[in-house]
């Protein structure tokens, strides 16, 4: 054959694990492992806000939609994440995203992540805590 697999060349992919006590801290720890990965979060300034409802029909897809919405903010606006909060009611939420927009001179860019993917994505509930497992692509 006349190629060969870089495999080590280009990293495409980071896989996360998170675990919690409660759904409502695993889908804030889940929003905040990737927001840390965007930038340095202690350095925005947490004054802009972003109040959302999101509806799903499972966990797995409402934690999808949420985190898919933080990418979706700071690339159509700049807007990066320092903290969620977030009420879950059945699979439903409704999530207050707070942050700050992104400027080149304060803030230093970390992985720019294109998309959360749904391969080997997952949420479960087992006897005493929550976890999920997923792959974003950078």
């Amino acid at each position: 054959m006349p190629w060969k697999y870089l495999e080590e060349e280009a990293i495409a992919d980071i896989g996360i694990s998170v675990e919690a006590e409660t759904i409502e801290e695993l889908l804030r720890d889940a929003c905040l492992s990737i927001a840390n990965l965007m930038t340095k979060v202690e350095e925005l300034d947490g004054k802009e806000e972003r109040e959302l409802t999101f509806e799903a029909s499972s966990i797995e897809t409402l934690l999808y939609k949420i985190m898919d919405e933080m990418v979706y903010l700071k690339d159509a606006e700049l807007f990066f994440i320092k903290d969620v909060e977030i009420k879950v009611e059945g699979t439903n939420a409704e999530v207050r995203f707070v942050g700050g927009l992104f400027d080149r001179d304060v803030h230093m860019i970390g992985n720019d992540i294109k998309a959360i993917t749904l391969h080997d994505f997952y949420v479960k509930k087992l006897e005493n805590k929550w976890i999920a497992h997923f792959i974003i692509d950078i």
